[in-house]
């Protein structure tokens, strides 16, 4: 079941602080970074919650068809392990935008900290 809203980027904005998406963006999900979508428990849970409204539009948009299909095949034809993969893209896309967005790519961990707290005023 899905939500009627796309709020799952405010749902990863609110889980995970600037500092915590720049590791992210550098390492990925599979780094464990992404702390509260490490286990499968959680990220189908996310999926099943934001697919419909969030996450399908949005990998849609960055993957053709084939490369959806491949992340399936890659995936072993597993369902669970395919929504964990396609979680995982959709975080670091995410992670990916908001360090773009914010020029954190190019700012060290107090600098960063410090835009966390100004954008937490």
């Amino acid at each position: 079941m899905s939500t009627t809203k796309c709020n799952a980027k405010e749902e990863l904005m609110h889980t995970y602080t600037p500092l915590e998406m720049k590791y992210i963006y550098n390492g990925g999900c599979e780094s464990g970074c992404a702390h509260n979508h490490i286990y499968y428990y959680q990220t189908i849970k996310f999926f099943d919650n934001y697919y419909e409204s969030c996450i399908q539009p949005y990998i849609e948009g960055m993957l053709d068809q084939k490369e959806i299909v491949n992340i399936f095949d890659e995936a072993g034809c597993d369902l669970n392990t395919f929504k964990n993969n396609i979680v995982w893209c959709y975080i670091n896309s995410i992670a990916y935008d908001l360090v773009c967005e914010y020029g954190l790519d190019s700012m060290d961990d107090d600098a960063i900290l410090e835009k966390q707290m100004e954008l937490t005023k």
